[in-house]
């Protein structure tokens, strides 16, 4: 189980970092942004809490705003800086 969520972490930050997607985005604090992704494989709603919690696990801060498994995206908040 350790290994795929590594091998999903990896594969995850390859796709947030590669493929920036155009869209509204909601407001984010004064210093912080938020940007949408789109995230191959993102389909399956039951998974949103696992990648929530990944997030929160691996990457501190960011912040998971919005995720829309019809479209295969998610909307993240992260220091612009």
């Amino acid at each position: 189980m350790r290994t795929c969520s590594a091998s999903f972490l990896g594969l995850w930050l390859f796709l947030v970092a590669t493929a920036p997607v155009q869209a509204l985005e909601p407001p984010a604090p004064s210093g912080r942004a938020a940007h949408t992704f789109r995230i191959t494989g993102l389909f399956v709603p039951e998974r949103e809490a696992a990648l929530r919690q990944l997030v929160t696990e691996h990457l501190p801060d960011v912040r998971v705003l919005a995720v829309d498994f019809a479209n295969g995206e998610a909307t993240f908040e992260f220091d612009a800086d």
